[in-house]
């Protein structure tokens, strides 16, 4: 290809973006620009930014920066009262981990100081979080992501995946934000575009859903430890109630539980005794059409 065609390409794909969204302005500056074209395909957009403002302001709303983990790191974490990334090499699974290329090459285009002083999680109004990661849910407290805590609008690994890799550094530029100027426009424009066809007012169930589903999220970046101390809840879907309640039914039958069965319920028990241990609430969440219901 030549030169000229290659240009034509990128200039192409550039213009490709939603340029209300993929900018360099501020956060509130594209809400602003945006909501012209949300209110004019959607009548109930007003009402819905309202419920977002509500939700994003009040402390009480349960909006939150929640990280998941597995039962054997936070088994580690309860013990030593102190949450390591993978800069601090911490042992999961028997093995010692460390930052891949990837992840190191993700973290300069994000801006990093130092990396090792950053810890990740993921915007979340109730619910679980991204289970991918690991079955508990550890929430921390709010204020205790701290005054310069950065956002992310999505997965930062997408940064190294088409179409946005072809323009790696502008997207990490106009993608982050701060977690008190721009928590409110970047979780509006996250979720009102998906209630243009709905004829109806957003609700706090609807929009807990749109915020957070699968891995797709708003990434969180606390600079400085995550410690027990910052933890308010840590929270289990119903799925890990129906393990249990499985297991329970193989021992009234007189089944033999598998081996993994035995360690992974063994694992929960030695789980539930250190949150015991450390006055940490524990709670199951199960999620409803308009907002969540609690154990």
């Amino acid at each position: 290809m030549t030169l000229l065609g290659t240009l034509r390409r990128l200039l192409s794909a550039r213009d490709a973006f939603d340029r209300n969204y993929f900018n360099d302005s501020p956060w509130g500056e594209r809400l602003r620009n945006q909501r012209a074209v949300l209110e004019r395909d959607d009548p109930f957009a007003a009402a819905s930014l309202d419920v977002v403002k509500n939700l994003v302001s009040e402390a009480h709303s349960g909006i939150r920066m929640v990280v998941n983990i597995t039962a054997d790191a936070l088994l580690k974490f309860l013990d030593s009262g102190h949450y390591k990334n993978l800069y601090e090499n911490p042992v999961v699974g028997g093995r010692s981990r460390m930052p891949s290329r990837e992840r190191t090459e993700v973290d300069e285009l994000l801006g990093f100081d130092d990396p090792s002083k950053y810890y990740f999680g993921a915007v979340a109004l109730g619910g679980t979080g991204i289970r991918f990661y690991g079955e508990y849910c550890m929430v921390i407290r709010a204020g205790a992501e701290g005054a310069d805590a950065r956002l992310f609008d999505r997965d930062s690994y997408d940064l190294l995946l088409s179409p946005l890799a072809a323009h790696k550094r502008r997207m990490a530029l106009c993608l982050r934000g701060q977690w008190r100027a721009d928590l409110l426009p970047m979780v509006a424009l996250k979720v009102l575009p998906g209630f243009r066809h709905q004829q109806r007012v957003a609700t706090a169930g609807l929009i807990a859903g749109d915020l957070l589903r699968d891995q797709e999220f708003i990434e969180v970046h606390k600079r400085g430890p995550i410690t027990t101390d910052g933890i308010e809840e840590i929270r289990l879907s119903p799925d890990e109630l129906a393990r249990d309640y499985q297991g329970h039914l193989e021992e009234a039958a007189s089944e033999a539980p598998s081996g993994a069965r035995m360690i992974w319920a063994d694992r929960r028990e030695q789980v539930l005794e250190a949150m015991r241990a450390r006055g940490i609430r524990t709670r199951v969440v199960a999620g409803y059409e308009r907002g969540y219901g609690w154990e």
